[in-house]
Formats: C-alpha cells, structure tokens, sequence
C-alpha cells in the first residue's frame, strides 16, 4: 500500500484526493483506489498547508503520505510557483517540509490535465463537433474557469506525448469588430488597466 496525494490548486477552489496506489497484475498501469476527496474554497485560507493539514487530519485509519502533486494554476519554475488569481507562494521543498511528506511535486494544472486526457478511456470522451481524427496530432487543452487554462501535447513516439503548460491565456485580446472594440475599451476602463488580457474576456 502506497499512499498518495493529488491535488488541484485554483483561484476558486481546492481539490484534494487520497489514493492507495497499488501494483496490478493485469496491467503495467498501478491501480489506484480512491480512499478520501473534498473540496475547500481557496480564498478562504492563506496558503496549502492548513488546507492539506485540515483534510489529512480525518484520516486516521491509513499509513502516512509517501507522495503529493499538486496541479497549480499558474506558471511553475524549479518547483515553486506563484499563483496567478491567489495571493500564495508555494514550493514544493517547503510543502514537503511542513506537511512532512517525503517528495511534494507542483506541476501547471493544465500540464495535469494534459496527462489526465492521455488516461481517458473511449467512452469517456465526447465530440463536440465532428471532424476527421488525425493519429498522432498533437493536443491542445483549454478550459476557462477562475482563469483561463490552456496546454498542449506533442507526441514523441508511438502512443507517447510529451505534456507542456502554456500561460497563452495572457496574450493580448485582439478585437477585429467594433463590437469588440467597445468590449476591449468597455474592460479596460472596468478594470481601471493599459492592457487586456484574453483571460479577462472569457474567464472568472
């Protein structure tokens, strides 16, 4: 029994899940058993840790943490991070530290997800509007929430993708109608700014 941790660490909210990772004799893949999720609102607390603290705290039947990752959302360099739409600063060294778990790894949220989807399975995928699929394309992943998420995926080798984060969501908004005009000029006296995002337009 292998305990880990993951996370997904957003403006707006906090998701925490337990698995008992364990090796399958039916596939290379480990199977993981969900043990414990919950959802804590972000803004509520100063920083991880007492999140982490306080949702590890009603576990009280299990062995301790051997591994967590967090998904962040927001750029991450050398482990460490500072969040976009929350007023925290994270390294996984410090998180390791004070939570006493052996290795804490913060990855982008979106580079996470971007593994997520190479896990999903036929029935789990749906189309939103048909089109010839192309074997071995790379990838893109986009979401707008809190902000507005985007990742890509390159394939390397057969059935293999390198995942790669992208903070593509802070490049300028670009109009090409008077109507976005207005809403270009209505957002950047709203905001009281010089310049817009187009994370501004579509996301929380």
């Amino acid at each position: 029994m292998t305990i880990l941790l993951g996370g997904d660490i957003g403006g707006t909210k906090t998701i925490l899940r337990l698995v008992d990772c364990q090796n399958s004799s039916d596939s290379p893949q480990p199977l993981l058993i969900t043990l414990d999720q919950e959802i804590y609102p972000s803004e509520q607390y100063p920083d991880l840790v007492p999140i982490v603290q306080q949702f590890l705290a009603r576990q009280t039947t299990i062995p301790p943490v051997a591994k967590a990752c967090f998904g962040i959302a927001g750029p991450v360099v050398n482990n460490s991070s500072e969040l976009t739409n929350l007023s925290w600063s994270l390294t996984g060294d410090r998180l390791s530290q004070e939570l006493q778990i052996e290795r804490v790894k913060l990855i982008n949220d979106f580079a996470a997800i971007g593994y997520g989807v190479l896990g999903l399975d036929s029935e789990e995928l749906h189309n939103l509007q048909s089109a010839p699929a192309v074997p071995d394309a790379p990838i893109a992943v986009i979401g707008a929430g809190t902000g507005l998420g985007e990742g890509f995926l390159i394939p390397v080798s057969k059935g293999k993708y390198q995942v790669f984060a992208s903070e593509g969501s802070h490049a300028d908004f670009a109009p090409r109608s008077s109507l976005e005009y207005q809403l270009l000029n209505y957002l950047l006296e709203l905001y009281n700014i010089e310049r817009l995002s187009v994370e501004r337009v579509v996301s929380g």
